[in-house]
């Protein structure tokens, strides 16, 4: 798997909702995720994957947004998030807000 858009970590004035907006205007629009992969927290499709130096982790969208600020809090190496899944956070600009 994949994975161009690499997390740096955050610099101390950067907010989670730039550097969010800011991976995904530079993230490929291809999903790095096939139909296999499932939410290692329950059994739903995967909608984000998260790259650390121990692990991977993908999870489904709702799961996404429950851990997303301590997921990023650990400066992943790399990350890919469905845009949508980020729909209901303020200040996440996506291609499919209006």
């Amino acid at each position: 798997m994949s994975i161009s858009a690499a997390a740096e970590p955050a610099a101390k004035t950067q907010t989670l909702t730039e550097r969010l907006n800011e991976a995904l205007a530079s993230q490929p629009a291809e999903s790095p995720l096939d139909y296999r992969d499932t939410c290692d927290n329950c059994s739903t499709p995967a909608s984000a994957v998260f790259e650390f130096p121990v692990a991977e982790i993908l999870l489904c969208g709702h799961h996404t947004r429950l851990h997303l600020e301590s997921l990023m809090a650990n400066n992943p190496t790399c990350f890919w998030v469905r845009p949508e899944e980020l729909w209901n956070l303020n200040g996440i600009q996506s291609a499919v807000q209006a």
